[in-house]
């Protein structure tokens, strides 16, 4: 009887090892599994400049717009008379154009993107809520660089609701 035990304990010794290393590998498992299961879940793609259309006429690249659209540098978005465009930049940065507005995407660079205006208005916000750390519109001879805040902007005038905005006229501040 004791030999047969001791050979069944004997025969028993391989599993108990592979039980012991399956016993520490699940918790790496484990871990490895909710780290790309989070990582799925909260990821997002977040889109670096898309343009939509309101309504009317806009053009890119003298192209109708005829659905949403993702921008690049030097594109050029134009809405003629009926026409009225939303920009989103990283989405943080939310630029209405109105009609008779020209707008150049200079930059793109996430920490500080750069639009130029080449006419007409726009309604500008800025929420700094995905990497954004600040945002330059250049209108004519103006040019207003803004940290969290509301603002319009023309050739000759801006209007502020919330926060702040360096506003630079040729050489005035």
């Amino acid at each position: 009887l004791f030999s047969q035990t001791a050979q069944h304990l004997y025969n028993t010794i391989p599993y108990i090892h592979m039980a012991k290393k399956f016993l520490l590998l699940l918790p790496i498992i484990l871990l490895i599994t909710a780290f790309l299961a989070y990582n799925t879940l909260t990821s997002s793609s977040t889109a670096e400049a898309q343009i939509y259309l309101e309504e009317g006429t806009v053009l890119i690249n003298n192209e109708p717009l005829a659905e949403a659209t993702s921008l690049e540098e030097q594109d050029v978005i134009e809405t003629l008379s009926d026409g009225l465009a939303t920009i989103i930049l990283y989405e943080s940065i939310t630029v209405s154009l109105n009609p008779n507005t020209k707008i150049t995407v200079e930059e793109l660079t996430q920490q500080h993107p750069k639009l130029a205006q080449e006419g007409g208005e726009t309604w500008n916000t800025f929420t700094n809520i995905v990497g954004v750390e600040s945002y330059s519109i250049s209108a004519g001879n103006s040019l207003a660089t803004v940290r969290g805040t509301e603002f319009s902007l023309t050739e000759d005038k801006i209007i502020t609701t919330e926060g702040e905005v360096e506003y630079r006229r040729g050489e005035e501040t």
